[in-house]
Protein backbone atom coordinates (compact mmCIF):
# COMPACT_ATOMS: atom_id res chain seq x y z
CA UNK A 1 0.00 0.00 0.00
CA UNK A 2 2.43 2.56 0.58
CA UNK A 3 4.38 1.95 -1.78
CA UNK A 4 1.69 2.98 -4.49
CA UNK A 5 0.64 5.85 -2.73
CA UNK A 6 3.28 8.29 -0.90
CA UNK A 7 5.98 5.65 -0.84
CA UNK A 8 5.86 5.92 -4.62
CA UNK A 9 7.09 9.10 -4.59
CA UNK A 10 10.53 8.22 -2.76
CA UNK A 11 12.01 7.01 -5.85
CA UNK A 12 10.86 9.80 -7.86
CA UNK A 13 12.07 12.50 -5.43
CA UNK A 14 15.43 10.64 -5.18
CA UNK A 15 15.95 10.82 -8.75
CA UNK A 16 15.25 14.14 -8.92
CA UNK A 17 17.88 14.70 -6.28
CA UNK A 18 20.77 12.75 -8.03
CA UNK A 19 19.92 13.94 -11.38
CA UNK A 20 20.45 17.66 -9.60
CA UNK A 21 23.52 16.34 -8.25
CA UNK A 22 22.20 16.97 -4.92
CA UNK A 23 22.92 13.33 -3.33
CA UNK A 24 25.12 10.91 -4.90
CA UNK A 25 24.26 7.75 -7.59
CA UNK A 26 23.01 5.32 -6.09
CA UNK A 27 20.47 2.03 -6.17
CA UNK A 28 17.11 3.72 -6.45
CA UNK A 29 15.05 1.17 -5.28
CA UNK A 30 17.31 -0.24 -1.48
CA UNK A 31 17.52 3.80 -0.67
CA UNK A 32 13.48 4.57 -0.90
CA UNK A 33 12.36 1.28 0.62
CA UNK A 34 14.71 2.02 3.59
CA UNK A 35 13.55 6.00 3.89
CA UNK A 36 10.30 4.59 3.88
CA UNK A 37 10.89 2.09 6.90
CA UNK A 38 12.09 4.97 8.30
CA UNK A 39 9.32 7.44 7.98
CA UNK A 40 6.71 4.17 8.78
CA UNK A 41 8.76 3.50 12.13
CA UNK A 42 8.85 7.40 12.96
CA UNK A 43 5.13 7.65 12.16
CA UNK A 44 4.64 4.79 14.82
CA UNK A 45 6.90 6.19 17.54
CA UNK A 46 5.49 9.56 17.60
CA UNK A 47 1.94 8.43 17.54
CA UNK A 48 2.86 6.13 20.56
CA UNK A 49 4.88 8.95 22.30
CA UNK A 50 3.55 10.57 25.54
CA UNK A 51 4.42 13.77 23.49
CA UNK A 52 3.27 13.84 20.01
CA UNK A 53 4.81 17.37 19.41
CA UNK A 54 8.14 16.94 20.98
CA UNK A 55 8.30 13.17 19.56
CA UNK A 56 7.31 14.20 16.33
CA UNK A 57 10.07 17.49 16.23
CA UNK A 58 12.80 14.86 17.69
CA UNK A 59 12.01 12.26 14.87
CA UNK A 60 11.77 14.91 12.13
CA UNK A 61 15.03 16.20 13.65
CA UNK A 62 16.49 12.99 13.44
CA UNK A 63 15.21 11.98 9.64
CA UNK A 64 16.25 15.69 9.10
CA UNK A 65 19.99 14.70 9.80
CA UNK A 66 19.43 11.61 7.72
CA UNK A 67 18.92 13.22 5.01
CA UNK A 68 21.66 15.34 4.91
CA UNK A 69 24.08 12.67 5.44
CA UNK A 70 23.29 11.72 1.97
CA UNK A 71 24.08 15.10 0.07
CA UNK A 72 27.04 15.23 -1.83
CA UNK A 73 29.58 17.26 -0.29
Amino acid sequence: MDARHFGGKFPRALAAAMDAGVIARQPIEPLARLLLGAVTEAAVAVSAGPDIGKTGTDYARAFRSLLDALRVK
